[in-house]
C-alpha cells in the first residue's frame, strides 16, 4: 500500500473481460483492464483521465508489454515483473 492506495504487488490481474484494478506507484496512477481473454490495456491516468500506454498479453512462456505508440517491447518472466519495468 502507498499512503492508503493499492500498490502493483497489491493487485491482481482482472480476470473477467471489462474488469478494472487501480494501482499507484510514487510517481503516478495506472489502471489495468482486461481487454479480451489474455489481455491487457495498462492506463495512465493523469488528471483523471486514463492513457493507454501499454498492451500486455502472454507469449508462451513469458509476458510481453508492448507500448502502443513508440519503443521496445518489454519481456520478462511474469506479468508483474513486465509492468514494474514500464511504470518505473
Amino acid at each position: 500500500m502507498l499512503n492508503g492506495n493499492p500498490t502493483l504487488s497489491d493487485v491482481d490481474l482482472p480476470a473477467s473481460v471489462d474488469e478494472q484494478v487501480a494501482f499507484w506507484t510514487s510517481h503516478s496512477e495506472y489502471a489495468l483492464r482486461n481487454y479480451r481473454d489474455d489481455s491487457w490495456y495498462l492506463f495512465r491516468v493523469e488528471r483523471s483521465i486514463p492513457r493507454v500506454t501499454h498492451f500486455l498479453h502472454a507469449r508462451g512462456t513469458e509476458w510481453v508489454a508492448a507500448p502502443v505508440d513508440a519503443g521496445r517491447n518489454v519481456h520478462a518472466p511474469d506479468w508483474r515483473d513486465a509492468l514494474r519495468r514500464v511504470v518505473t
